[in-house]
């Protein structure tokens, strides 16, 4: 399966602000680093983004608002929301347990865009939430009937090795490992 040029990118830019922010351990640092990271790219784009980074971030600089029914999304639109054209990117970010990160990813299936992203994390540490663990989480993703038809990126975050990020392209119900 190969990568469109924009899937490429955005796995790339998710993960370098990762890495760039791995010392800022932490699930709302993380957070705010791959919100921001994706803003700019949005923005770069010349799209709106409507996302929330926290309160001592200023949110205009993108051109958009606060989260708008996605953690974040990028907006193709003219002046306002009522020159709405497309959603090129939609964005769920889940630190939670299982269910919580299904819920999320469902979210994304029932949105039209052009590209989904699922950020999800999880804790070799502990021993049940490890590789194995994401497999789970990814077959349970593949099950989903809402997601019949889509393609979505997802990336698994580790908690304690960032060498382990991993990436992952959802399609008809199959998962290919990108890198």
């Amino acid at each position: 399966m190969k990568l469109e040029a924009i899937e490429k990118e955005i796995i790339e830019n998710v993960k370098e602000s990762i890495l760039d922010n791995w010392e800022k351990d932490g699930a709302t640092n993380w957070t705010v680093a791959m919100k921001e990271s994706l803003a700019l790219l949005g923005k770069k784009n010349k799209y709106k983004v409507y996302t929330t980074l926290g309160k001592s971030r200023r949110q205009d600089k993108f051109a958009g608002g606060h989260e708008w029914l996605w953690d974040l999304c990028w907006s193709d639109e003219g002046k306002s929301l009522r020159d709405f054209r497309k959603l090129p990117l939609i964005v769920e970010i889940e630190w939670g347990n299982k269910g919580e990160i299904i819920s999320d990813f469902q979210k994304l299936t029932v949105g039209i865009a052009d590209n989904r992203l699922m950020i999800f994390y999880y804790d070799e540490e502990k021993g049940k939430r490890n590789e194995n663990w994401v497999k789970e989480v990814i077959n349970d993703m593949e099950k989903c009937p809402s997601a019949k038809g889509q393609r979505i990126i997802l990336i698994a975050v580790p908690s304690n090795d960032k060498d382990k990020i991993l990436s992952y392209i959802l399609e008809n119900g199959k998962t290919i490992k990108t890198e």
